[in-house]
């Protein structure tokens, strides 16, 4: 917070199926004074497309969505590309579909227009080409935009509408523990489709190393662990979990332009104290003015 200039913070951490500590750290509004707290609403940003993954994965185990069929069967507003796109494809960010680009990068990134219908937004890119042939390679399908310059600024308004399913979502740290718990508990998917989850996704000719079908993965002192960042306009946030342990961490700020590689670095740091891996630095969590 301190490196960052973050006003606030809210945290979720959890062990065994139970959350050992939940805390909010400086202001939820600056202006007002207001103290964040662990029940503090931020935007999941792109933290929503994990549990979009996870539901479409649900519907699969369910018999009502084939990942392997033209996407068109489902969603006939979207029209035929120059390859065919499925499921799978959109899950595992290999459809090519593209990035916020061009001239109306900033206007499709802070768009203030409000969709009544999800599909509704589809208008933004349905006639733009792919810009690869879906699962010969990994094309993230967010834009990240990153402004402070060293001053705190209100954040531009941005109606999330557009993009419920990728992270248009408002959460709390606890819930998205809750979230995680219960994901790790089996209650959303059988144990074969959270392993598939947990590997990495594979290509036409290779794998996606850091990624399997909606969670980025790594090794955490060789164990699996899942995790995912969410960045938009007025949210940093982080999830990570490691099975084996039944453990999850859960953070927000409500700052944009945290980069991931720090979130992702600060989760492991608080896993690694949890789990007795390191001693904490008291001054790294010390009470804030």
């Amino acid at each position: 917070m301190a490196d960052h200039r973050a006003p606030g913070a809210s945290f979720a951490i959890g062990l065994g199926g139970e959350i050992v500590c939940s805390e909010g750290f400086g202001y939820a509004d600056v202006e007002d004074k207001a103290r964040a707290t662990a029940d503090t609403a931020y935007r999941t940003a792109s933290i929503g497309k994990l549990m979009t993954a996870t539901a479409a994965l649900e519907l699969v185990e369910q018999h009502k969505l084939d990942l392997d069929v033209p996407i068109q069967t489902y969603c006939p507003r979207f029209p035929e590309k120059q390859w065919p796109v499925t499921a799978r494809d959109l899950i595992s960010h290999t459809s090519g579909i593209r990035h916020y680009e061009g001239p109306n990068v900033e206007a499709e990134a802070f768009n203030t227009h409000h969709y009544d219908h999800v599909s509704d937004a589809l208008d933004l890119i349905k006639n733009d080409p792919l810009k690869q042939q879906p699962g010969t390679d990994m094309l993230y399908t967010n834009w990240g935009y990153v402004v402070e310059a060293g001053e705190l600024k209100n954040s531009r308004w941005s109606d999330m509408s557009s993009k419920m399913a990728a992270g248009g979502w408002l959460s709390t740290a606890p819930d998205l523990f809750r979230f995680m718990n219960a994901w790790m508990a089996a209650r959303f998917l059988s144990p074969a489709t959270m392993k598939t989850m947990l590997e990495p996704y594979r290509l036409r000719s290779s794998t996606i190393d850091k990624f399997g079908l909606g969670w980025f993965i790594d090794d955490y002192h060789g164990m699996k662990a899942g995790l995912y960042g969410g960045g938009t306009a007025q949210v940093s946030a982080v999830v990570f979990l490691v099975p084996e342990k039944q453990l999850a961490v859960a953070g927000m700020f409500n700052l944009e332009g945290i980069p991931g590689p720090e979130r992702v670095a600060l989760a492991e740091a608080i896993a690694d104290v949890l789990l007795g891996l390191t001693t904490p630095n008291p001054d790294h969590f010390a009470p804030p003015k």
